[in-house]
């Protein structure tokens, strides 16, 4: 589990989840809520915007990729994914 200080650090942040080698979601966190969970507020893909908030437990963050900024976490995204998105659609 990670440690208190890494956790009080997450608030703020950007992320993008995986789920079978594939982002996810993207969001940031919000706040800690007890000892185990953060909420976070999840982006649409295609326009960004906010859409829901989910709570989600530490243990489920280990795989994430953290960002200090949404123009950071953008980025990251186009870079890494932005190939693979064009690709596809051709």
């Amino acid at each position: 589990m990670l440690q208190v200080n890494k956790i009080h650090s997450l608030v703020g942040k950007y992320f993008h989840s995986f789920d079978k080698g594939l982002v996810k979601w993207q969001g940031t966190v919000l706040c800690l809520v007890g000892k185990e969970f953060c909420l976070v507020q999840l982006f649409e893909w295609i326009t960004g915007a906010p859409s829901v908030q989910k709570l989600v437990h530490f243990c489920d963050m280990e795989n994430w990729d953290l960002y200090e900024t949404v123009e950071e976490m953008n980025e990251e995204y186009r870079l890494k994914w932005g190939p693979l998105a064009e690709r596809s659609a051709k």
